[in-house]
C-alpha cells in the first residue's frame, strides 16, 4: 500500500473514529453523572431547519432543591431554555399534551454534575417515558 492509499483510508476512517469517540464520551458522561428529574414548561412545535423539538424551560417553582447534593437549586448551571428533539410524527401529539397543562405533567431527566452543562436523558409525560406514554395512549 502506498502513501496515497494510506492517506485516503485515513481521511475516510477519521470521521468514524471521531464520531465513535464522541458517542463513547457521551455514553460515559450520561451513565456516571448524578440523575435529576425536573419539571418543564413551554413548547415550540417546529423549526424548519432542525426538525421537531420541544422548547422547554425548567419550572424552578416546582423543584425541591434538596434533591441536589448541594441542597441549592443550580439555576445558572441549567440553560434558561433548551430543546428536546422528538420524531416528526409524535411532535403534534406532544404539542397538544404539553399545551393542556392541567392534565399532564412534563419532566426531563438530566445527567447532572456540578458546574458542568447538564445532559438531557429522557422526556417524561406523567412520570412515564414519552415513547411508552404515546404507545399506551394509541393502544387505548
Amino acid at each position: 500500500m502506498n502513501r496515497l492509499h494510506f492517506r485516503m483510508m485515513l481521511v475516510l476512517i477519521l470521521p468514524f473514529i471521531v464520531l465513535l469517540g464522541w458517542t463513547c464520551w457521551l455514553a460515559y458522561e450520561t451513565t456516571t453523572r448524578f440523575e435529576v428529574t425536573l419539571p418543564i414548561t413551554g413548547y415550540d412545535p417546529r423549526d424548519l431547519l432542525s426538525g421537531h423539538y420541544i422548547l422547554y424551560k425548567i419550572d424552578w417553582e416546582k423543584v425541591d432543591c434538596s434533591i441536589f447534593k448541594e441542597k441549592v437549586c443550580p439555576m445558572t448551571t441549567f440553560i434558561t431554555s433548551n430543546r428536546y428533539y422528538v420524531s416528526q410524527e409524535d411532535a403534534p401529539v406532544l404539542e397538544k399534551l404539553l399545551t393542556d397543562k392541567q392534565k399532564h405533567a412534563f419532566e426531563i431527566t438530566f445527567a447532572y454534575k456540578k458546574d458542568e452543562k447538564p445532559l438531557a436523558k429522557q422526556l417524561l409525560v406523567d412520570g412515564i417515558d414519552w415513547h411508552d406514554f404515546l404507545t399506551t395512549k394509541k393502544g387505548k
